[in-house]
């Protein structure tokens, strides 16, 4: 089962449309201890077995990215789609 680490501290170990979204595409989700940012020590722990990675505000270095060979995709929590006042989302 491919696996995703769940970056941002106020999206682990909480309830939420993603997770099922997540689980039922097939994905194990893991969600590391701690508050804020995922250290850089942290990272080298959960890194490896990372398939895909939903990151916050953590700082992804060259040496982490070498850690995780069966990485494929960092997504960036905030970078989703814009939303225009007076335009529905279905017309944007």
């Amino acid at each position: 089962m491919p696996t995703i680490l769940i970056g941002p501290y106020l999206l682990r170990k909480q309830p939420g449309p993603f997770r099922k979204v997540l689980s039922d595409a097939g994905f194990e989700l893991i969600d590391p201890e701690g508050d804020f940012a995922l250290t850089h020590e942290q990272l080298q722990s959960y890194l490896p077995r990372a398939d895909a990675m939903l990151a916050g505000g953590e700082r992804l270095t060259a040496d982490l990215f070498e850690l995780a060979p069966w990485l494929r995709v960092v997504a960036r929590t905030g970078v989703g789609y814009g939303f225009w006042p007076g335009c529905a989302p279905a017309a944007c």
